[in-house]
């Protein structure tokens, strides 16, 4: 027997600052949250997600002279990654 009920709908907005550019959120976070002259280290992957942070953050410090140090280890767990 199937049931009658259905969640209520409800409206999907996104947040207000939506219209904004993530390269330009992204920025603003860092320097919020991201002393000037601090060197920060980030690890990736190698993977498409992991490279587009990469390049996120590398545009939003770049603009805020700060320094970025990218780690990645090949724990060769997958044949042909590096």
């Amino acid at each position: 027997m199937r049931s009658s009920h259905q969640p209520p709908a409800t409206s999907h907005q996104p947040p207000a600052n939506s219209a904004v550019p993530l390269e330009q959120r992204v920025a603003a976070e860092l320097r919020r949250l991201v002393p000037r002259g601090v060197t920060c280290v980030v690890a990736v992957s190698g993977g498409p997600d992991s490279l587009a942070l990469l390049d996120l953050l590398y545009r939003g410090m770049a603009q805020h002279q700060h320094e970025l140090i990218v780690a990645h280890v090949d724990h060769g767990i997958h044949p042909g990654s590096s």
